[in-house]
């Protein structure tokens, strides 16, 4: 969703909200690329703040929104080619926290373990749709699978 002269400040900032928490996206990520203070991005949500987001701001949330759907895409398909008895758990990493992301995974340490959930989400949200079962991961030493 991208910012449209109809809708009112209210609704503009919460389709800003909305879709920066669909992405996972924390403020601190939309601050570092804008290279703007957190507190900026934070008054672009807050209804009783003039201030908008900017069309830069929304443009990033656009970007990521193609990233997570290209990406999730990928995932799908792998797991489609892979997994031809549905009745066998498709098994996704749900990370606990920042540490817990950078501990687990070979992935760019600079992601943010949020972006991370958003797209297994994502992603369990499909397979799920195509009778595929899905089960979450925690690190507890060894890989515990957890259901969800």
């Amino acid at each position: 969703m991208q910012h449209s002269n109809f809708m009112s400040k209210s609704e503009e900032k919460a389709s800003f909200r909305a879709l920066r928490d669909y992405l996972g996206v924390p403020l601190s990520f939309i601050a570092e690329e804008l290279q703007v203070r957190i507190p900026s991005v934070r008054r672009w949500e807050m209804l009783d703040c003039d201030q908008m987001p900017p069309a830069d701001a929304w443009a990033l949330l656009e970007r990521e929104k193609e990233s997570q759907d290209a990406f999730v895409q990928r995932m799908l398909d792998l797991v489609r080619q892979t997994h031809q008895d549905k009745n066998e758990p498709v098994r996704c990493n749900y990370y606990l926290n920042q540490e817990d992301y950078i501990m687990r995974t070979e992935d760019d340490p600079a992601l943010y373990f949020q972006m991370a959930n958003a797209i297994t989400l994502k992603q369990r949200q499909v397979l799920e749709s195509e009778g595929y079962t899905v089960i979450y991961g925690v690190y507890e030493g060894d890989f515990v699978n957890v259901e969800m």
